[in-house]
């Protein structure tokens, strides 16, 4: 932690600026240890914490403080991991059934997934613009896509309409992406694309998260839901023991 101040009472301007460097390497500080660091009052770290979440920077939790985490663009995400997706999208195939109503989610887990998927299945809802795309292109068939509002960092629909149009299908089984899995925590980046994910969940008979090897042990800014409310884990091959061991207590996992 190179810019935690060694001693001396900085400015709130230059305090509040190495509050942003100190969580470019630590995740979260309490307001105690901050307080502590830096020789002022509790309640002067909690207003420097309030203004830093006004100005969007950082995320203001219970005792202390989090860092915000940037949304990556899906162009940033699609070449990450990419036979990892793919195998995670054979374990997928092998779940769908001919008379199952699915939903499918956004992320670009999907883009790389649904490549590995045949046309075994009633039919398909999405949320997601380039999931619907990619679908139309390898002419699958009975193909929904819900409208709403569009969150365009990730190019998926959010928000009530689509959220309503959920409840209009009978969905069998639900797949998900998630940003990250902390114990049982599973993440994203937005209240929005947290809030319709949850609902896919309740609606579904069954749901699934997706998620590769590094995604585990990850936390992003929202849980929208957890381990023990979902059917099952699909990951990949590169999971270690450890973390198999560790998640396997949560949840079922596929591989």
């Amino acid at each position: 932690m190179s810019n935690i101040p060694q001693g001396g009472l900085l400015m709130k301007n230059e305090r509040q600026k190495t509050i942003i460097k100190m969580l470019n390497n630590e995740t979260y500080f309490s307001v105690k240890t901050l307080s502590n660091i830096f020789k002022v009052s509790e309640m002067t770290i909690r207003r420097d914490i309030i203004e830093l979440e006004e100005d969007n920077l950082v995320i203001k939790e219970h005792g202390g403080v989090k860092k915000k985490n940037k949304i990556l663009t899906t162009s940033e995400k699609m070449n990450k991991n990419v036979p990892q997706k793919e195998y995670i999208g054979r374990v997928m195939n092998k779940i769908i059934n001919k008379d199952d109503v699915i939903f499918v989610g956004a992320g670009t887990t999907f883009y790389h997934a649904l490549k590995q998927i045949d046309f075994s299945y009633k039919a398909i809802l999405t949320n997601s613009i380039i999931s619907f795309n990619l679908l139309m292109e390898n002419e699958h068939r009975n193909i929904y896509l819900t409208g709403g509002e569009l969150f365009k960092q990730t190019g998926e629909f959010v928000g009530e309409h689509a959220e309503a149009l959920l409840d209009a299908f009978n969905i069998n089984k639900a797949f998900l992406a998630t940003n990250g899995i902390d114990n049982r925590n599973i993440t994203t980046s937005s209240p929005a694309l947290a809030r319709i994910q949850n609902k896919a969940i309740t609606l579904a008979e069954q749901s699934f998260v997706l998620a590769d090897y590094s995604k585990f042990d990850y936390s992003d800014t929202y849980t929208f839901n957890t381990l023990d409310n979902i059917t099952a884990l699909l990951t990949d091959n590169q999971l270690s023991t450890e973390l198999i061991n560790k998640y396997s207590q949560y949840t079922k996992l596929i591989r």
